[in-house]
């Protein structure tokens, strides 16, 4: 199932954006200049396209398969969404979406709506409040990240909790050498070196009791 995360052949956008610098427009610019080799499915209410990319309004009117869904909306509308992607047969979702348990009961009740969603209807979430992902391997250049790293390939992969910690061990192994690098908070126990990754580097933290 993790393949859906790290190598996705198609990635939906829920809550791309026509505006420069938003989470929503840059995600769709890094995939671009990456070169990721998969499809692109933007979803915009409005908007006809974004970033020169056809838009959808609903996963629903999304033509071809899924792997995964980056999710930046407002946190009410996620655990909706979770379900929406399960029924699309999404199997992986980036929650880059924040306002769930660290802001209270509230926050902390939708979190647990999604979780009990998405593992009800087969759905891999990742995060929320959290950047995502990159694959620099060749043949896919898969950057699910709204970051400014644009790593090389190489041998090193990189799991970190913070994505500003990753951000700066990933230039760090840059200065010294080229990198392959993933930035997936708390999926280190479900993770196995690629076969092309020689060292995982990790920052995380003690689990909360």
């Amino acid at each position: 199932m993790l393949d859906s995360l790290f190598k996705p052949r198609a990635v939906a956008i829920v809550g791309a954006s026509t505006k420069e610098l938003s989470i929503g427009n840059v995600i769709i610019r890094n995939l671009q200049k990456y070169g990721y080799k998969g499809e692109i499915y933007p979803l915009n209410p409005s908007a006809p396209e974004v970033c020169g990319i056809k838009a959808y309004k609903t996963l629903e009117e999304i033509p071809g398969q899924v792997d995964l869904a980056h999710v930046i909306i407002p946190s009410k509308f996620v655990p909706q969404t979770i379900e929406d992607c399960g029924r699309k047969g999404i199997k992986a979702v980036i929650i880059n979406s924040a306002g769930f348990s660290e802001l209270g009961e509230e926050g902390a009740l939708l979190q647990e709506d999604f979780l009990r969603r998405g593992k009800e209807l087969g759905v891999r979430v990742f995060g929320p409040n959290c950047q995502g992902i990159i694959n620099s391997d060749p043949e896919l250049k898969a950057y699910c990240n709204f970051t400014f790293t644009y790593p090389e390939p190489g041998y090193v992969s990189v799991v970190a909790l913070s994505g500003g910690v990753g951000a700066l061990i990933m230039q760090a192994l840059a200065d010294l050498a080229s990198a392959s690098a993933s930035m997936p908070p708390m999926v280190m126990p479900a993770t196995s070196p690629s076969p092309k990754s020689s060292a995982i580097t990790a920052q995380t933290r003690e689990p909360r009791q």
